[in-house]
């Protein structure tokens, strides 16, 4: 799995996640409510069904992500839940990591954005090492 196809894959659970946000969400992590499995909203339901299932495995993953790394988690939220630049990405670490907190410094936005590929790698690892998240990617 290549690093382009790990970006593309989180940029479509971020858009399967937001479209159930109006809905019952589990832990903050993008599930959508059990009545989006039960009550099919018309169209193709087949190929809805693949998308969320491949779409639950990535939610998987991120869950997995969460419970190892809480920063990796921040990371991929912020870049494609989120939505935001590696700008944006570093002065909400420089705010909230005692690190940048202690010394009154900002991250540097290439900072953020090798710690967000970093996060990147963790999961297209996970994905690879787990058999239940092949994702065909």
């Amino acid at each position: 799995m290549t690093n382009t196809d790990v970006k593309l894959l989180l940029a479509r659970w971020a858009l399967w996640s937001k479209d159930g946000s109006t809905r019952a969400l589990a832990v903050n992590l993008g599930y959508k409510s059990i009545w989006d499995s039960l009550l099919p909203c018309g169209g193709n339901s087949g190929s809805s069904r693949e998308v969320d299932t491949e779409m639950l495995k990535i939610d998987g993953a991120m869950a997995w992500i969460k419970e190892h790394s809480e920063l990796d988690f921040r990371l991929l939220k912020l870049k494609y839940y989120d939505g935001d630049s590696f700008q944006r990405i570093s002065k909400k670490l420089s705010r909230e990591l005692p690190k940048y907190q202690q010394s009154k410094t900002l991250m540097c936005d290439k900072h953020a954005k090798n710690l967000v590929e970093l996060a990147e790698q963790t999961l297209a690892g996970y994905l690879c090492k787990s058999p239940s998240l092949n994702t065909g990617a």
